[in-house]
Protein backbone atom coordinates (compact mmCIF):
# COMPACT_ATOMS: atom_id res chain seq x y z
CA UNK A 1 0.00 0.00 0.00
CA UNK A 2 1.38 3.38 -0.96
CA UNK A 3 1.86 5.99 1.72
CA UNK A 4 -0.33 9.05 2.13
CA UNK A 5 -3.65 7.68 0.95
CA UNK A 6 -4.11 4.19 2.24
CA UNK A 7 -7.56 2.86 1.43
CA UNK A 8 -9.26 6.27 1.42
CA UNK A 9 -10.92 7.67 -1.69
CA UNK A 10 -9.92 11.21 -2.54
CA UNK A 11 -12.65 13.75 -3.16
CA UNK A 12 -12.70 16.00 -6.21
CA UNK A 13 -10.56 19.09 -5.60
CA UNK A 14 -9.70 18.03 -2.09
CA UNK A 15 -7.03 18.91 0.41
CA UNK A 16 -6.00 15.84 2.36
CA UNK A 17 -6.38 16.38 6.09
CA UNK A 18 -7.10 14.25 9.18
CA UNK A 19 -10.80 15.06 9.01
CA UNK A 20 -10.94 14.58 5.24
CA UNK A 21 -13.61 11.86 5.43
CA UNK A 22 -16.01 14.15 7.28
CA UNK A 23 -15.58 17.03 4.83
CA UNK A 24 -15.79 14.98 1.65
CA UNK A 25 -18.92 12.98 2.47
CA UNK A 26 -21.22 15.30 0.54
CA UNK A 27 -19.01 15.64 -2.50
CA UNK A 28 -18.52 13.36 -5.44
CA UNK A 29 -15.66 10.91 -4.87
CA UNK A 30 -12.79 10.82 -7.27
CA UNK A 31 -10.40 7.89 -7.28
CA UNK A 32 -7.22 9.47 -8.72
CA UNK A 33 -6.10 5.92 -9.47
CA UNK A 34 -3.00 6.88 -11.45
CA UNK A 35 -1.77 9.28 -8.76
CA UNK A 36 -2.21 6.60 -6.11
CA UNK A 37 -0.42 4.02 -8.24
CA UNK A 38 2.76 6.11 -8.58
CA UNK A 39 3.09 7.27 -4.98
CA UNK A 40 6.40 6.42 -3.40
CA UNK A 41 6.59 4.89 0.09
CA UNK A 42 5.74 7.57 2.64
CA UNK A 43 4.64 10.09 0.01
CA UNK A 44 1.44 11.98 0.82
CA UNK A 45 -1.01 13.81 -1.44
CA UNK A 46 -1.56 17.38 -0.29
CA UNK A 47 -4.06 18.53 -2.94
CA UNK A 48 -5.66 16.79 -5.92
CA UNK A 49 -7.98 18.02 -8.64
CA UNK A 50 -8.97 17.49 -12.28
CA UNK A 51 -9.86 19.65 -15.23
CA UNK A 52 -12.98 21.79 -14.78
CA UNK A 53 -16.41 20.98 -16.21
CA UNK A 54 -15.99 24.04 -18.45
CA UNK A 55 -14.32 21.65 -20.93
CA UNK A 56 -17.86 20.69 -21.98
CA UNK A 57 -18.78 24.17 -23.23
CA UNK A 58 -17.90 23.52 -26.90
CA UNK A 59 -20.01 20.37 -27.02
CA UNK A 60 -22.90 22.19 -25.36
CA UNK A 61 -22.64 25.17 -27.71
CA UNK A 62 -22.58 23.02 -30.88
CA UNK A 63 -25.51 20.92 -29.65
CA UNK A 64 -27.60 23.98 -28.82
CA UNK A 65 -26.86 25.48 -32.24
CA UNK A 66 -27.93 22.24 -33.89
CA UNK A 67 -31.16 22.09 -31.88
CA UNK A 68 -31.94 25.74 -32.61
CA UNK A 69 -31.35 25.14 -36.30
CA UNK A 70 -33.54 22.03 -36.19
CA UNK A 71 -36.51 23.86 -34.71
CA UNK A 72 -36.10 27.22 -36.42
CA UNK A 73 -34.31 26.84 -39.75
CA UNK A 74 -37.40 26.05 -41.84
CA UNK A 75 -39.35 28.99 -40.45
CA UNK A 76 -36.45 31.38 -40.97
CA UNK A 77 -35.80 30.27 -44.57
CA UNK A 78 -39.51 30.43 -45.34
CA UNK A 79 -39.82 33.90 -43.86
CA UNK A 80 -36.76 35.25 -45.71
CA UNK A 81 -36.90 33.41 -49.05
CA UNK A 82 -40.45 32.08 -49.26
CA UNK A 83 -42.09 28.64 -48.95
CA UNK A 84 -40.74 27.29 -52.28
CA UNK A 85 -37.11 27.87 -51.30
CA UNK A 86 -37.79 26.51 -47.80
CA UNK A 87 -39.16 23.30 -49.31
CA UNK A 88 -36.13 22.96 -51.60
CA UNK A 89 -33.68 23.30 -48.71
CA UNK A 90 -35.60 21.13 -46.25
CA UNK A 91 -33.52 18.00 -46.91
CA UNK A 92 -30.10 19.76 -46.81
CA UNK A 93 -31.20 21.43 -43.59
CA UNK A 94 -31.88 18.03 -42.04
CA UNK A 95 -28.40 16.87 -43.01
CA UNK A 96 -26.92 19.99 -41.47
CA UNK A 97 -28.81 19.38 -38.24
CA UNK A 98 -27.57 15.79 -38.16
CA UNK A 99 -24.01 17.03 -38.68
CA UNK A 100 -24.33 19.44 -35.75
CA UNK A 101 -25.76 16.72 -33.49
CA UNK A 102 -23.05 14.21 -34.42
CA UNK A 103 -20.35 16.83 -33.92
CA UNK A 104 -21.86 17.76 -30.56
CA UNK A 105 -21.86 14.09 -29.49
CA UNK A 106 -18.24 13.68 -30.58
CA UNK A 107 -17.18 16.80 -28.68
CA UNK A 108 -19.07 15.65 -25.61
CA UNK A 109 -17.34 12.25 -25.60
CA UNK A 110 -13.89 13.78 -26.03
CA UNK A 111 -14.62 16.35 -23.30
CA UNK A 112 -15.86 13.59 -20.99
CA UNK A 113 -12.64 11.62 -21.46
CA UNK A 114 -10.58 14.77 -21.03
CA UNK A 115 -12.45 15.66 -17.83
CA UNK A 116 -12.64 12.25 -16.15
CA UNK A 117 -9.18 11.03 -17.14
CA UNK A 118 -7.24 14.06 -15.89
CA UNK A 119 -5.46 13.83 -12.54
CA UNK A 120 -3.41 16.67 -11.10
CA UNK A 121 -1.85 16.52 -7.67
CA UNK A 122 0.62 18.18 -5.34
CA UNK A 123 2.33 15.78 -2.97
CA UNK A 124 4.84 16.48 -0.21
CA UNK A 125 7.60 15.52 -2.66
CA UNK A 126 6.53 16.47 -6.21
CA UNK A 127 3.88 17.56 -8.72
CA UNK A 128 2.22 14.76 -10.70
CA UNK A 129 -0.13 15.24 -13.67
CA UNK A 130 -1.82 12.72 -15.95
CA UNK A 131 -3.99 13.40 -19.01
CA UNK A 132 -5.78 11.11 -21.45
CA UNK A 133 -7.00 7.53 -21.54
CA UNK A 134 -5.67 5.74 -24.64
CA UNK A 135 -3.11 8.39 -25.58
CA UNK A 136 -1.75 9.17 -22.11
CA UNK A 137 0.51 12.06 -21.13
CA UNK A 138 2.15 12.20 -17.71
CA UNK A 139 4.31 14.88 -16.10
CA UNK A 140 6.27 14.74 -12.86
CA UNK A 141 8.53 17.29 -11.19
CA UNK A 142 10.15 16.97 -7.78
CA UNK A 143 9.92 19.98 -5.49
CA UNK A 144 13.65 20.71 -5.75
CA UNK A 145 13.17 21.19 -9.51
CA UNK A 146 10.32 23.70 -9.13
CA UNK A 147 10.87 27.44 -8.85
CA UNK A 148 7.23 28.54 -8.49
CA UNK A 149 3.77 28.59 -10.00
CA UNK A 150 1.48 31.17 -11.57
CA UNK A 151 -2.17 31.17 -12.60
CA UNK A 152 -4.25 33.12 -15.10
CA UNK A 153 -8.00 33.53 -14.66
CA UNK A 154 -10.65 35.47 -16.52
CA UNK A 155 -13.60 36.99 -14.69
CA UNK A 156 -15.62 33.87 -15.59
CA UNK A 157 -12.77 31.71 -14.34
CA UNK A 158 -12.75 33.47 -10.96
CA UNK A 159 -16.52 33.11 -10.74
CA UNK A 160 -16.60 29.40 -11.58
CA UNK A 161 -13.17 28.49 -10.09
CA UNK A 162 -11.16 27.47 -13.13
CA UNK A 163 -8.12 28.85 -14.88
CA UNK A 164 -4.71 28.23 -16.44
CA UNK A 165 -1.79 27.01 -14.34
CA UNK A 166 1.91 27.53 -15.10
CA UNK A 167 4.49 25.52 -13.14
CA UNK A 168 7.91 27.14 -13.39
CA UNK A 169 10.84 24.75 -13.16
CA UNK A 170 14.53 25.58 -13.11
CA UNK A 171 15.59 25.66 -16.75
CA UNK A 172 12.24 24.35 -18.00
CA UNK A 173 8.60 23.97 -16.99
CA UNK A 174 5.26 22.37 -17.67
CA UNK A 175 3.23 23.41 -20.63
CA UNK A 176 0.33 25.53 -19.37
CA UNK A 177 -2.57 23.51 -18.00
CA UNK A 178 -5.77 25.12 -19.28
CA UNK A 179 -9.21 24.78 -17.66
CA UNK A 180 -7.90 23.43 -14.36
CA UNK A 181 -10.40 23.24 -11.52
CA UNK A 182 -9.41 25.23 -8.42
CA UNK A 183 -6.06 26.48 -9.73
CA UNK A 184 -5.70 28.87 -6.79
CA UNK A 185 -5.87 26.04 -4.28
CA UNK A 186 -3.41 24.00 -6.35
CA UNK A 187 -1.00 26.95 -6.43
CA UNK A 188 -1.36 27.56 -2.69
CA UNK A 189 -0.70 23.90 -1.90
CA UNK A 190 2.34 23.84 -4.17
CA UNK A 191 3.83 27.07 -2.81
CA UNK A 192 3.26 25.86 0.74
CA UNK A 193 5.15 22.65 0.01
CA UNK A 194 7.92 24.61 -1.68
CA UNK A 195 8.31 26.81 1.41
CA UNK A 196 8.42 23.73 3.64
CA UNK A 197 10.83 21.93 1.34
CA UNK A 198 13.24 24.84 0.91
CA UNK A 199 13.03 25.56 4.63
CA UNK A 200 14.07 21.99 5.41
CA UNK A 201 16.95 22.29 2.93
CA UNK A 202 18.14 25.49 4.64
CA UNK A 203 17.92 23.86 8.07
CA UNK A 204 19.90 20.86 6.84
CA UNK A 205 22.53 23.17 5.36
CA UNK A 206 22.76 25.19 8.57
CA UNK A 207 23.07 22.05 10.67
CA UNK A 208 25.83 20.71 8.46
CA UNK A 209 27.77 23.98 8.79
CA UNK A 210 27.44 24.22 12.57
CA UNK A 211 27.96 20.54 13.36
CA UNK A 212 30.92 20.24 15.77
CA UNK A 213 33.85 18.14 14.73
CA UNK A 214 34.30 14.82 16.42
Amino acid sequence: MHGGIGSRTLAYGCIVSPDHKKKSGKRKNKGFHYIRSVLMPGEKIIFATTLHWIVYWRALFVTLVGLAFAFGSHQIIEFVFGPITAAEYAQPARYLVMAFVLLGCFLFVTAYIKHTESELAVTDQRVVMKFGLVSRQTYELFLEQIEGAAIEQTSAGRMFHYGCLYVRAYGNGFAPVFDMADPGKFQSALLSQLRNHHGEDKNLSANSRTRPRA
